[in-house]
Protein backbone atom coordinates (compact mmCIF):
# COMPACT_ATOMS: atom_id res chain seq x y z
CA UNK A 1 0.00 0.00 0.00
CA UNK A 2 1.70 3.16 -1.09
CA UNK A 3 1.74 6.33 1.05
CA UNK A 4 -1.39 8.27 -0.83
CA UNK A 5 -3.60 5.43 -0.52
CA UNK A 6 -3.04 5.27 2.98
CA UNK A 7 -3.58 8.64 3.51
CA UNK A 8 -6.59 8.36 1.53
CA UNK A 9 -8.24 5.59 3.18
CA UNK A 10 -7.61 7.38 6.51
CA UNK A 11 -9.23 10.54 5.83
CA UNK A 12 -11.74 8.71 4.17
CA UNK A 13 -12.85 7.43 7.16
CA UNK A 14 -12.29 10.17 9.43
CA UNK A 15 -15.00 12.69 7.35
CA UNK A 16 -17.00 9.09 7.71
CA UNK A 17 -17.06 9.65 10.91
CA UNK A 18 -17.62 13.30 11.52
CA UNK A 19 -20.28 13.21 8.74
CA UNK A 20 -22.26 11.02 10.54
CA UNK A 21 -21.99 12.68 13.80
CA UNK A 22 -23.27 15.60 12.39
CA UNK A 23 -25.98 13.71 10.55
CA UNK A 24 -26.86 12.32 13.86
CA UNK A 25 -26.85 15.51 15.30
CA UNK A 26 -29.01 17.33 12.67
CA UNK A 27 -31.89 14.25 13.05
CA UNK A 28 -31.62 14.67 16.41
CA UNK A 29 -32.24 18.42 15.98
CA UNK A 30 -35.35 18.18 13.88
CA UNK A 31 -36.41 15.46 16.34
CA UNK A 32 -36.70 17.23 19.22
CA UNK A 33 -37.65 20.70 17.28
CA UNK A 34 -41.07 18.76 16.31
CA UNK A 35 -41.84 17.41 19.54
CA UNK A 36 -41.44 20.56 21.40
CA UNK A 37 -43.87 22.13 18.94
CA UNK A 38 -46.49 18.88 19.27
CA UNK A 39 -45.85 19.43 23.32
CA UNK A 40 -47.04 23.11 23.30
CA UNK A 41 -49.92 22.55 20.49
CA UNK A 42 -51.58 19.12 20.19
CA UNK A 43 -52.39 17.98 16.53
CA UNK A 44 -55.79 17.31 17.45
CA UNK A 45 -56.20 21.63 18.57
CA UNK A 46 -54.29 21.93 14.98
CA UNK A 47 -56.86 19.52 13.23
CA UNK A 48 -59.63 21.84 15.17
CA UNK A 49 -58.58 25.08 14.15
CA UNK A 50 -58.21 23.60 10.17
CA UNK A 51 -61.29 22.51 10.83
CA UNK A 52 -62.90 25.65 11.10
CA UNK A 53 -60.74 27.53 8.60
CA UNK A 54 -61.36 26.66 4.64
CA UNK A 55 -58.38 28.44 2.97
CA UNK A 56 -56.51 26.09 5.86
CA UNK A 57 -58.50 22.94 4.77
CA UNK A 58 -57.48 23.93 0.93
CA UNK A 59 -53.67 24.16 2.06
CA UNK A 60 -53.78 21.05 4.08
CA UNK A 61 -54.99 19.01 0.96
CA UNK A 62 -52.46 20.50 -0.88
CA UNK A 63 -49.71 19.99 1.19
CA UNK A 64 -50.89 16.62 2.53
CA UNK A 65 -48.91 14.72 0.27
CA UNK A 66 -45.64 16.39 0.67
CA UNK A 67 -46.10 16.66 4.46
CA UNK A 68 -45.94 12.45 3.85
CA UNK A 69 -42.97 12.52 1.64
CA UNK A 70 -41.00 14.17 3.54
CA UNK A 71 -41.72 11.96 7.02
CA UNK A 72 -40.82 8.66 4.54
CA UNK A 73 -38.17 10.09 2.62
CA UNK A 74 -36.34 12.87 5.29
CA UNK A 75 -34.13 10.44 6.96
CA UNK A 76 -32.66 8.61 3.72
CA UNK A 77 -32.37 12.15 2.23
CA UNK A 78 -30.47 13.25 4.53
CA UNK A 79 -28.04 9.81 4.53
CA UNK A 80 -27.80 10.33 1.05
CA UNK A 81 -26.56 13.89 0.87
CA UNK A 82 -24.46 13.32 3.96
CA UNK A 83 -22.82 10.35 1.96
CA UNK A 84 -22.42 12.62 -0.82
CA UNK A 85 -20.61 15.24 1.11
CA UNK A 86 -18.03 12.78 2.54
CA UNK A 87 -17.13 11.89 -1.05
CA UNK A 88 -16.90 15.17 -2.54
CA UNK A 89 -14.80 16.36 0.87
CA UNK A 90 -12.74 12.93 0.00
CA UNK A 91 -12.24 13.84 -3.64
CA UNK A 92 -10.73 17.07 -2.71
CA UNK A 93 -8.88 16.47 0.07
CA UNK A 94 -7.53 13.63 -2.26
CA UNK A 95 -6.25 16.02 -5.39
CA UNK A 96 -4.84 17.98 -2.76
CA UNK A 97 -2.82 15.29 -1.13
CA UNK A 98 -1.05 14.22 -4.28
CA UNK A 99 -0.03 17.18 -5.95
CA UNK A 100 1.72 18.07 -2.08
CA UNK A 101 3.36 14.88 -2.34
CA UNK A 102 4.31 15.04 -6.41
CA UNK A 103 6.04 18.40 -5.67
CA UNK A 104 7.91 17.16 -2.29
CA UNK A 105 8.78 14.20 -4.08
CA UNK A 106 8.22 12.39 -0.49
CA UNK A 107 6.51 8.84 -3.08
CA UNK A 108 5.05 8.00 -6.40
CA UNK A 109 1.67 7.86 -6.78
CA UNK A 110 1.53 7.00 -9.69
CA UNK A 111 2.07 3.05 -9.73
CA UNK A 112 -0.42 0.54 -9.96
CA UNK A 113 -1.25 -2.34 -7.76
CA UNK A 114 -0.11 -5.21 -8.64
CA UNK A 115 -1.99 -8.70 -8.51
CA UNK A 116 -1.35 -10.00 -5.20
CA UNK A 117 0.93 -13.23 -6.66
CA UNK A 118 2.95 -10.99 -8.80
CA UNK A 119 3.41 -8.54 -5.67
CA UNK A 120 4.70 -11.60 -3.56
CA UNK A 121 7.28 -12.32 -6.33
CA UNK A 122 8.56 -8.98 -6.80
CA UNK A 123 8.74 -8.37 -3.33
CA UNK A 124 11.12 -11.63 -3.26
CA UNK A 125 12.84 -10.33 -5.78
CA UNK A 126 13.59 -6.70 -4.41
CA UNK A 127 16.37 -7.61 -2.06
CA UNK A 128 18.42 -10.04 -4.53
CA UNK A 129 17.73 -6.62 -6.93
CA UNK A 130 19.47 -4.45 -4.62
CA UNK A 131 21.82 -7.14 -3.30
CA UNK A 132 23.17 -7.17 -6.76
CA UNK A 133 23.28 -3.61 -7.33
CA UNK A 134 25.19 -3.08 -4.73
CA UNK A 135 27.85 -5.63 -5.74
CA UNK A 136 27.82 -4.04 -9.10
CA UNK A 137 28.55 -0.52 -7.67
CA UNK A 138 31.20 -1.90 -6.01
CA UNK A 139 32.66 -3.94 -8.84
CA UNK A 140 33.08 -0.67 -11.19
CA UNK A 141 34.43 1.31 -7.90
CA UNK A 142 37.43 -1.19 -8.68
CA UNK A 143 37.17 -1.75 -12.22
CA UNK A 144 38.16 2.21 -12.35
CA UNK A 145 40.64 1.41 -10.17
CA UNK A 146 42.01 -1.22 -12.04
CA UNK A 147 41.90 1.30 -15.77
CA UNK A 148 44.34 3.63 -13.68
CA UNK A 149 46.53 0.85 -13.04
CA UNK A 150 46.71 -0.68 -15.99
CA UNK A 151 46.88 2.94 -17.91
CA UNK A 152 49.30 4.57 -15.31
CA UNK A 153 50.42 1.75 -13.07
CA UNK A 154 48.57 3.95 -10.15
CA UNK A 155 48.53 1.34 -7.19
CA UNK A 156 52.32 0.61 -7.78
CA UNK A 157 52.92 4.39 -7.29
CA UNK A 158 50.47 4.19 -4.03
CA UNK A 159 52.44 1.79 -2.61
CA UNK A 160 55.86 2.21 -3.65
CA UNK A 161 58.33 3.50 -0.31
CA UNK A 162 59.33 6.99 -1.67
CA UNK A 163 61.40 7.75 0.97
CA UNK A 164 64.56 6.39 -0.22
CA UNK A 165 64.41 7.97 -3.78
CA UNK A 166 65.50 12.42 -4.53
CA UNK A 167 62.78 14.71 -5.12
CA UNK A 168 63.58 15.03 -8.73
CA UNK A 169 62.88 10.88 -9.35
CA UNK A 170 59.81 11.45 -7.99
CA UNK A 171 58.98 14.14 -9.90
CA UNK A 172 60.18 12.45 -13.24
CA UNK A 173 58.13 9.08 -11.98
CA UNK A 174 54.87 10.93 -11.48
CA UNK A 175 55.03 12.84 -14.70
CA UNK A 176 54.70 10.09 -16.21
CA UNK A 177 51.79 8.46 -13.45
CA UNK A 178 49.72 11.66 -13.97
CA UNK A 179 49.58 11.45 -17.84
CA UNK A 180 48.85 7.75 -18.21
CA UNK A 181 45.69 8.39 -15.42
CA UNK A 182 44.98 11.52 -16.91
CA UNK A 183 44.67 9.88 -20.19
CA UNK A 184 42.51 7.25 -18.51
CA UNK A 185 40.45 9.53 -16.59
CA UNK A 186 39.39 11.60 -19.72
CA UNK A 187 38.79 8.60 -21.78
CA UNK A 188 36.19 7.27 -19.46
CA UNK A 189 34.45 10.08 -17.40
CA UNK A 190 35.71 12.75 -19.48
CA UNK A 191 35.32 15.07 -16.02
CA UNK A 192 34.28 19.12 -16.63
CA UNK A 193 34.18 21.53 -14.20
CA UNK A 194 31.27 22.56 -12.44
CA UNK A 195 31.54 25.73 -12.73
CA UNK A 196 33.38 27.29 -15.46
CA UNK A 197 35.76 30.29 -13.97
CA UNK A 198 38.57 30.92 -13.08
CA UNK A 199 38.87 29.99 -9.04
CA UNK A 200 39.49 32.80 -7.05
CA UNK A 201 37.25 35.05 -8.76
CA UNK A 202 33.60 36.53 -7.70
CA UNK A 203 30.58 34.18 -8.11
CA UNK A 204 26.94 34.40 -7.86
CA UNK A 205 25.13 31.39 -6.14
CA UNK A 206 21.62 31.67 -7.89
CA UNK A 207 18.31 30.57 -5.97
CA UNK A 208 17.18 27.30 -6.68
CA UNK A 209 20.62 25.58 -7.16
CA UNK A 210 21.53 22.10 -6.34
CA UNK A 211 23.46 21.77 -3.37
CA UNK A 212 25.40 18.25 -4.36
CA UNK A 213 26.90 20.55 -6.66
CA UNK A 214 27.33 23.89 -5.30
CA UNK A 215 29.04 23.59 -1.70
CA UNK A 216 28.79 27.06 0.39
CA UNK A 217 31.10 27.79 3.31
CA UNK A 218 32.24 30.53 5.13
CA UNK A 219 29.23 33.23 6.63
CA UNK A 220 26.30 31.33 4.68
CA UNK A 221 23.15 33.12 6.06
CA UNK A 222 19.87 34.18 5.30
CA UNK A 223 18.56 32.67 1.33
CA UNK A 224 20.36 32.76 -2.15
CA UNK A 225 21.18 34.41 -4.25
CA UNK A 226 24.39 34.24 -2.11
CA UNK A 227 27.58 36.28 -3.60
CA UNK A 228 31.12 34.73 -2.39
CA UNK A 229 34.73 34.11 -3.74
CA UNK A 230 34.93 30.73 -5.95
CA UNK A 231 37.73 28.80 -4.47
CA UNK A 232 36.97 25.05 -6.36
CA UNK A 233 35.27 24.90 -9.76
CA UNK A 234 34.02 21.24 -8.70
CA UNK A 235 34.22 18.22 -11.26
CA UNK A 236 31.30 16.69 -12.98
CA UNK A 237 31.84 13.47 -15.21
CA UNK A 238 30.55 14.39 -18.62
CA UNK A 239 29.97 10.58 -19.64
CA UNK A 240 31.04 7.12 -17.90
CA UNK A 241 32.32 4.62 -20.52
CA UNK A 242 34.27 2.24 -18.05
CA UNK A 243 34.99 -1.28 -19.85
CA UNK A 244 32.62 -4.27 -19.75
CA UNK A 245 32.94 -5.96 -16.12
CA UNK A 246 34.19 -9.33 -17.08
CA UNK A 247 31.62 -12.38 -16.24
CA UNK A 248 34.21 -15.07 -14.82
CA UNK A 249 37.25 -14.66 -12.49
CA UNK A 250 37.12 -13.12 -8.92
CA UNK A 251 35.53 -9.69 -9.03
CA UNK A 252 38.07 -8.35 -6.14
CA UNK A 253 40.82 -8.59 -8.44
CA UNK A 254 42.52 -5.32 -9.47
CA UNK A 255 45.33 -6.05 -11.37
CA UNK A 256 46.22 -9.81 -11.90
CA UNK A 257 49.92 -10.92 -10.75
CA UNK A 258 52.61 -11.47 -13.86
CA UNK A 259 54.66 -14.42 -13.86
CA UNK A 260 57.10 -14.78 -17.13
CA UNK A 261 57.51 -18.38 -17.80
CA UNK A 262 61.72 -18.55 -18.30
Amino acid sequence: MNLITSLSRSILLRLFIVNLVLGCLMGAGFWFAARTVFATTSPADILEVISRTPELQVWARKTAPLLDLVKTWFYPALAGLLLLMTLVQWLVLRGGIKRGIRKSGIADPSPKTAPAKKREKQGDEKPERESAGREESKRYYLHLISVLQRQGRLMDFFHEDLSAYQDAQIGAAVRSIHENCAGAVKKTIAPAAVIDKPEGQEFTVPAGFDPAAIKLTGNVTGDPPFTGVLRHRGWRAGRLELPVLSASGDPLIIAPAEVEIQ
